[in-house]
């Protein structure tokens, strides 16, 4: 993943330079950034999820269901 961000953010920059186009120079620069630095979302358990299902205690066995009768 840091290779394709890397990659992309090379093939950004280059294509900034060419148009002379700061904004997309400073997109660029973000995307190498968080290559190089390995920062952001996707870091290293930027996004980690709990996965303890004793925590869950909402079984179909204690949802209480209400029927719904149209009076026609």
């Amino acid at each position: 993943m840091r290779g394709l961000r890397l990659l992309i953010g090379v093939i950004v920059l280059i294509q900034s330079i060419v148009t002379k186009d700061i904004v997309m120079g400073g997109m660029s620069a973000f995307l190498i950034a968080t290559a190089v630095f390995h920062f952001g979302c996707c870091g290293s358990g930027g996004c980690g999820v709990n996965s303890d299902k004793s925590k869950n205690k909402n079984t179909l066995e204690d949802i209480e269901f209400e029927e719904v009768v149209s009076k026609k």
